[in-house]
């Protein structure tokens, strides 16, 4: 029987592949760094914008995972 993994260590483990994509779309990816731009103009922090991107690329990889490959809205247009 499998002992079961504490859930101190799932926390430890589950930030990094939300972040992972995020930090590279930060890099590379032009809509991701205007829409940071405009909601740093806005007045929210980095930490803020990089939870709202992790949301957005949660809800991305949700509707290719079900099967609902129809285009997202493009980033730029999000609030």
């Amino acid at each position: 029987m499998a002992t079961p993994i504490p859930a101190k260590a799932v926390l430890e483990f589950t930030p990094r592949p939300r972040t992972l994509p995020v930090i590279v779309r930060l890099r590379s990816h032009l809509p991701t760094l205007a829409y940071m731009q405009r909601r740093l103009a806005e007045g929210l922090t980095k930490r803020e914008i990089i939870r709202c991107l992790k949301r957005f690329v949660a809800r991305e990889i949700y509707a290719h995972l079900c099967g609902g490959l129809r285009a997202s809205e493009p980033l730029a247009n999000t609030a």
